[in-house]
Order: structure tokens, then C-alpha cells, then sequence
């Protein structure tokens, strides 16, 4: 009877891969809500989650719903869609080394965007509980990621801001060449 014994390092992730086939790392210090940590306290978030693959068109959450998870993309896009009153529009394509729904670090975690997978995806799942227990737990990790998480918001804000003046302007012009055609 064939007998095997595993040492540690054979348990290790990526244990059954090929030798000869390098294994990636991902770079965990280039993810958006982890640029104000250090690498030991990234080590400690990442610690919290699993990797996950996740298929093209599956929903990562939906918005109005309690959010249980935070997502960091290793690999794939995802995209990230409101309701409003004219229907489900398209707020943003999340990709490598981006984190989402930061919805989840806020209040009761209640989601504000859908997400489903534009391609197939590998992600870091970190769940809410645990994330929001390490953010109360170490005041130098709960600092970081809210301070990130209040730049992605500021930055993303200012961007639709930019981008809602940019459509009003079109709209003037728009607009003022009708009343000018029609003096004509």
C-alpha cells in the first residue's frame, strides 16, 4: 500500500502546482485601501480572507443589500452598477489592485452598487466581521484603511463632480446653439 507523508511546506497554497511553474505573488502593498499600511499590517488584513474565484457574470452583492464582504482583485474587472430612477447605470470598472464595496466598513454595511464579474476573477475575500473586529482591535490598521477609504471616496467624488460639470457645460453649448440656430 503506497504511503505519503506531507511536511509542512507541502501544505503550503500552491503546494500542487508543477515545480517548474512559477507562482505569482500578488503585491498586496499597490491595493488602494491598503496604500496607508505597512506590509505587517497588510499581512495581518490579508490574513482575514480567502482566495476566490469567481466565474464572468456572477454578482459580487447588489446594492440595498447588507454587505458581508470586502473584495480586493487580484485578477479580472469588475463592474459596478447603480439603480436610479432611469435604470441600472454604470458607475465604474474595478480591476487589479482595487477593493470593493467599501460600503461595508460603513454603518451597517448597507451596499450603495451592484457588482458582477466582467471576466473572470480571482479575488482576496476578506470578510465584514472579522475586518471591522482587527479595524477596532489595532487603531493603526482601523486609521489606515479609513483614511484610504476616505481618499477613494473624495477622489471618486471629485471625479463625478468633474465629470457631471463636463455633461452640464455639453448641455449648455448644446443648448445655446439651438437658440442660436433658431435666431437664424
Amino acid at each position: 500500500m503506497p504511503v505519503r507523508v506531507f511536511r509542512p511546506e507541502d501544505l503550503s497554497p500552491g503546494s500542487d502546482r508543477d515545480e517548474s511553474e512559477p507562482v505569482q505573488e500578488f503585491d498586496y502593498s499597490m491595493v488602494d485601501m491598503f496604500a496607508r499600511l505597512s506590509r505587517e499590517q497588510i499581512s495581518a488584513v490579508v490574513s482575514l480572507g480567502r482566495l476566490v474565484s469567481v466565474r464572468e457574470g456572477e454578482t459580487l452583492g447588489a446594492g440595498g443589500e447588507a454587505g458581508q464582504n470586502l473584495f480586493v482583485i487580484q485578477e479580472g474587472e469588475a463592474q459596478l452598477t447603480a439603480l436610479v430612477e432611469i435604470g441600472r447605470i454604470a458607475v465604474r470598472v474595478a480591476g487589479p489592485g482595487e477593493s470593493f464595496p467599501q460600503a461595508v466598513l460603513l454603518g451597517e454595511g448597507t451596499l450603495i452598487t451592484a457588482g458582477s464579474a466582467l471576466t473572470p476573477m480571482t479575488l482576496l475575500q476578506i470578510p465584514r466581521a472579522p475586518l471591522l473586529d482587527l479595524c477596532t482591535q489595532d487603531a493603526a490598521i482601523g486609521r489606515g484603511i479609513y483614511a484610504a477609504t476616505a481618499q477613494l471616496f473624495a477622489n471618486r467624488y471629485s471625479r463625478t463632480l468633474i465629470e457631471l460639470g463636463a455633461s452640464v457645460s455639453r448641455e449648455f453649448d448644446m443648448d445655446s446653439g439651438d437658440a442660436e440656430g433658431e435666431e437664424d
